[in-house]
């Protein structure tokens, strides 16, 4: 992670686990962007907003990111890495995901 990157704050400020998403990136000089709960919850939405704030790095719970593996990706995207945690991906993603 660099001061360049742009990440997300997808965890509930309340869950324990949210700490790591929230610290790494500002420690490293990296800007924070939260987005709101419809956005979240609706995957189309939730990759328009990645595209729209270029954002380079994402910590996603796996039902969502197997969510957005049915959804057509943007060219313009800038994400670099999705990453999750917590369950196994239960199908590979498709070849064109980030």
């Amino acid at each position: 992670m660099t001061a360049a990157d742009r990440a997300t704050l997808m965890a509930n400020p309340a869950f324990d686990a949210s700490v790591w998403e929230l610290c790494t990136p500002l420690t490293a000089g990296a800007s924070l962007h939260i987005p709101d709960a419809d956005t979240s919850h609706q995957p189309a939405k939730l990759i328009a907003w990645l595209a729209d704030r270029d954002i380079t790095l994402t910590f996603m719970p796996t039902p969502v990111v197997e969510a957005l593996f049915d959804e057509p990706w943007p060219d313009r995207m800038r994400l670099r890495a999705v990453m999750t945690g917590g369950d196994k991906l239960l199908r590979p993603p498709p070849a064109n995901f980030p």
